[in-house]
């Protein structure tokens, strides 16, 4: 990932425009335009601001590739939410957590990607045609409808 990359990655997670940055830094839209599509790049002091304004460490523009060890821009930002829970909070989210980890690292466990459709466990089981009862032929039902029903 290139620094222009990384740069309006941070920006975008912290939720700024390039003017608001910009604003923020002292300096111009065309400016953080210009680091953003690798025309030019800001120095040292300057990236010093920048880190400040995004809230990320410098290790984030300058490292290759990230460590594992190092969290990203989103983990971080789970980070700070996870903070701000109560006890019974992180309770619950390391409790998932750990379920999470356990299931998805299992010995043999993979993960599936359904591009071409939702795996069944997921779809919505709404509006589905009716199985329990018999509908004779020739019959529309297209237009009944629960919602339309004033008991319901």
């Amino acid at each position: 990932m290139t620094f222009g990359e990384k740069l309006k990655t941070a920006r975008t997670e912290a939720g700024l425009k390039q003017a608001e940055l910009a604003k923020q830094l002292n300096t111009t839209g065309n400016t953080i335009s210009n680091w953003e599509n690798n025309v030019s790049k800001p120095d040292l002091d300057m990236l010093s601001y920048i880190c400040g304004a995004l809230h990320v460490n410098a290790s984030y523009f300058l490292k290759a590739k990230l460590p594992e060890d190092e969290v990203n821009i989103k983990e971080l930002a789970m980070v700070k939410k996870y903070r701000d829970l109560d006890s019974h909070g992180k309770k619950m989210v390391d409790f998932t957590l750990q379920e999470e980890w356990e299931r998805s690292t299992a010995a043999g466990a993979q993960v599936l990607n359904f591009p071409d459709q939702e795996p069944e466990h997921l779809m919505s089981n709404a509006a589905h045609v009716r199985t329990d009862i018999e509908i004779p032929d020739g019959v529309d039902t297209s237009e009944d409808s629960i919602m339309d029903d004033e008991d319901f």
